[in-house]
């Protein structure tokens, strides 16, 4: 498994849209942090995520939370 940060980014006006399915998340985004951009003006989303491959963890998001642009990258964790 590798660790993926799902980038999003969207207008302001689907900001309200994309909270209607957050009840319906299922165990993969359950307790996960949910970085959130849009009360500083840019309107974006970033969270990280196991999975097998992009496509996989995209599919662990409803489609609400996929409105505007969404796009899972593998990612490699360093320390500095």
């Amino acid at each position: 498994m590798a660790r993926y940060m799902v980038l999003n980014t969207h207008s302001p006006e689907q900001c309200e849209q994309m909270e209607a399915d957050s009840d319906k998340l299922g165990a993969e985004l359950r307790g996960k942090d949910f970085y959130c951009t849009c009360p500083a003006g840019e309107h974006a989303y970033y969270m990280f995520v196991d999975g097998d491959t992009a496509e996989q963890v995209l599919g662990y998001f409803p489609p609400s939370l996929k409105m505007g642009r969404t796009r899972a990258l593998p990612v490699e964790t360093m320390q500095l």
